[in-house]
């Protein structure tokens, strides 16, 4: 008979003082190396969650692994590198974090004593390493990526839109010394140009220490009065030069421009978002940034003229509401519901019919990846990853939202889920015969569908 271990069951006296006491010398061995376990090293927003599972890390691109690149990039900033890359295998806690991080989180995350590198290398075996890291999907040496795409499922590998195995150029690469040394990284013609003396484990720890300080450091957290109705919240990263100094008064840029937008009749969130930030980001020559704002509250939820928009309860933060990010859902009206639901039970569709499913879907996930890349940039590469997976049938509808939902907090309609299912095998043989080529996220971009007067 099985008994479940819980901490309703009490502990045996020696075997606790024995476990208690190896636990304590490992962490007098942390604090030996200069780490304190216990201190808070990051507090993440509450639609940021850094997946280190195995099963995650080992097979797509997390917020964890891509961090890890981010961290590696940061550090060596002033050797200019551009791309980073990572094994997947590197990261060790099969967990999510979330919330508090703390440094024996990032201990646990990334234990190993790798160092930091950085390394010039030829385009063509950059691509020819990045090609063979993404078929090794299940194994630690899958490798995970940031600044460099492919729109092909690995085939070509473009930095800044350049082809890099044809560019002809060297590219700057920060990565550690283990994935250097087991990938063709080890080649002679690639050269190691610096070697930090900097582990992976504390160049992330220092990353995500500046990417997501701890509640209490800064603030750069505003809120409007509101018009009649209307909540809105919006803010900046601590790192970004916009802060308290510059937004003191009424008459600062953010709360003009927010202002204007609001009052104007009918606008949707988004277009408040796009528009401010627009506006903050030419009056500012650059140099101020909105990062994320939603309106509209009520009772802790945001309610939006589409109802079928559903998000998770803001979480409060010393008195600042932190809010979700948006995502456009909204596409998908009750009419559209209706329309799914009827067209799941026939077996023949008309040509318009296909074109409208097909259509509502490219524009869900365009429209996903330019929402990402202006709000959560740093989640652009996990999107992108996931959008592929979807329209190469590696993934089915079903997981491509759980995705969504873990990588925003935010719970979609169902129905999302029957357009995909719907309209993707008409899409994938649509761009299969404009394009003669499968399906790719660049070849939904390029895609131009037919308009029908007539259904």
């Amino acid at each position: 008979m099985l008994i479940p271990v819980t901490s309703e069951v009490p502990d045996e006296e020696n075997t606790a003082a024995v476990a208690k006491y190896w636990f304590n010398l490992g962490m007098d061995g942390f604090r030996a190396l200069g780490y304190e376990p216990n201190e808070i090293v990051s507090c993440l927003p509450t639609d940021i969650e850094l997946d280190g599972r195995a099963a995650s890390v080992r097979s797509f691109i997390t917020l964890l692994t891509a961090a890890m690149c981010e961290s590696m990039l940061q550090l060596t900033e002033k050797n200019a590198t551009t791309i980073g890359v990572i094994n997947g295998g590197a990261a060790r806690i099969d967990d999510i974090l979330r919330d508090k991080i703390t440094q024996y989180d990032i201990i646990r995350a990334v234990p190993f004593a790798s160092m930091v590198v950085a390394l010039s290398v030829p385009g063509q075996i950059l691509a020819q390493v990045l090609t063979t890291g993404l078929y090794l999907k299940g194994d630690g040496m899958f490798l995970a990526y940031t600044r460099v795409e492919t729109l092909d499922g690995g085939k070509t590998w473009l930095y800044n839109g350049t082809d890099i195995s044809k560019s002809g150029l060297y590219y700057n690469v920060a990565t550690i010394d283990y994935a250097r040394d087991y990938t063709q990284l080890n080649s002679k013609n690639v050269t190691t140009y610096y070697a930090t003396n900097v582990t992976l484990t504390k160049c992330l720890l220092d990353y995500l220490q500046k990417q997501y300080p701890p509640y209490g450091i800064g603030s750069g957290f505003h809120v409007i009065d509101p018009l009649d109705g209307t909540f809105v919240l919006f803010s900046c990263a601590i790192s970004q030069i916009a802060s308290d100094i510059l937004e003191t008064g009424q008459h600062s840029i953010f709360t003009k421009y927010l202002l204007k937008h609001i009052a104007n009749p009918n606008e949707h969130i988004v277009q408040i978002f796009q528009g401010t930030a627009a506006d903050v980001f030419e009056e500012s020559n650059g140099v101020q940034k909105p990062l994320c704002m939603n309106g509209l509250l009520r009772r802790g939820h945001i309610y939006l003229n589409d109802p079928t928009i559903i998000y998770h309860e803001p979480v409060a933060v010393n008195g600042i509401q932190q809010q979700p990010s948006v995502i456009p859902f909204q596409f998908i009206q009750q009419s559209d519901v209706r329309q799914a639901h009827t067209l799941q039970q026939r077996t023949t569709y008309t040509e318009h019919q296909i074109n409208d499913l097909i259509s509502k879907c490219r524009v869900f996930l365009l429209t996903l990846l330019k929402l990402t890349e202006k709000q959560s940039r740093e989640k652009l590469p996990i999107v992108r990853s996931c959008i592929q997976d979807l329209l190469d049938d590696t993934i089915d509808p079903d997981t491509f939202v759980q995705r969504l939902q873990t990588l925003y907090t935010t719970q979609p309609h169902s129905s999302i889920v029957l357009f995909f299912k719907l309209a993707l095998p008409h899409m994938r043989q649509i761009v299969k015969n404009t394009f003669g080529r499968p399906i790719t996220i660049e070849l939904i971009e390029r895609l131009r569908l037919p308009t029908n007067k007539s259904k």
